[in-house]
Order: C-alpha cells, then sequence, then structure tokens
C-alpha cells in the first residue's frame, strides 16, 4: 500500500504491476521503468488531472500499460498521457481519455510508439490522438473517439497509424 500511485510507480520493479484501488485520485506520473499501471475492478477508477509523462531522456525504453482508467483532465491541466522519444511505449487497454485542457487527449512524439486497445477518447479540446514524428507510430484496436473539437485523430510530420482492417 502506497499513498499515492507515483510512490507505488516510483518502487515498482521492471515488469510490475501496481493495481490501484476504485476511487478518485489526482496526481502527475512519471514512468522511469517498464509498469502496468491497472484500475482495480468492482469500481471506477478515476484519475483526474493525472499526466503520464515517459520521456527517453528519463529512461531509455521507459514502457508503461495503463489498463482498465479514466483519465480525466479539467481544464487547467495539459495533456493527460505523453510518450516521448525513441523506444518510450505506452499501451492503453479499456481506458476513457477526457480531456478539456488545451491540448490533445493523448501524445505520441519523436520516435515513440502508441497501442490503444478498445479505449474511448473523448471531448478533447483539440484532438483526441496526437501523432508526431518521424518514427512515432500508434495502433488503434477497437477504439472510440467522440466530441474531440478538432478531430479524433491527428498524425503530422511522418508518423505512422496502423488501423485494423476490416
Amino acid at each position: 500500500d502506497y499513498p499515492t500511485i507515483q510512490d507505488a510507480v516510483s518502487c515498482a520493479s521492471r515488469g510490475h504491476r501496481v493495481l490501484v484501488a476504485p476511487g478518485h485520485y489526482a496526481e502527475r506520473v512519471r514512468v522511469s521503468d517498464e509498469v502496468v499501471i491497472e484500475g482495480a475492478r468492482g469500481g471506477a477508477v478515476i484519475l483526474h488531472g493525472l499526466r503520464v509523462v515517459l520521456e527517453h531522456w528519463i529512461a531509455p525504453r521507459t514502457a508503461a500499460v495503463l489498463k482498465n482508467v479514466v483519465v480525466d483532465c479539467p481544464e487547467r491541466d495539459g495533456v493527460p498521457c505523453v510518450v516521448q522519444g525513441p523506444g518510450a511505449r505506452l499501451v492503453l487497454v479499456d481506458a476513457e481519455i477526457r480531456s478539456r485542457a488545451h491540448a490533445s487527449g493523448v501524445v505520441a512524439r519523436d520516435g515513440a510508439r502508441l497501442r490503444m486497445v478498445r479505449c474511448t477518447v473523448r471531448d478533447c479540446r483539440e484532438s483526441g490522438v496526437f501523432v508526431h514524428g518521424a518514427a512515432t507510430t500508434a495502433g488503434l484496436d477497437d477504439c472510440v473517439f467522440s466530441g474531440n473539437r478538432a478531430s479524433g485523430l491527428s498524425v503530422h510530420e511522418g508518423a505512422s497509424v496502423e488501423l485494423p482492417s476490416g
């Protein structure tokens, strides 16, 4: 048991799972090792203003999985999920991302890899998902985009996106 999600993530070893009890949380999480952050079943795990940041200069090849959570960023906060830099990887599974902030809900840039499975991205002030830069990739499976002001998905500067066929 840890007082914050960040404390649990900081103490987790590579490959460990941080199980988050149902409830409301407000914090910024920096991930510097491969870890799974999973909302416990039996109630909603709502992360208000959470900002998950994976940056290659903190730890090369950083990877994180966010599973079974709602990430809700109010207007005063920035981008909820940022994955940046060569080798950085973010996987979102069964997640809902909402951002009334000035930016997108999820940003992948500068050679990072993003994977989203059964996710909903809604009500973002700009694009729901913003993918930018050569060698940056995103894979989207069974995702729903709604109510995003600019677009559901925005791809720029040589980035690529894989969508399921069919």
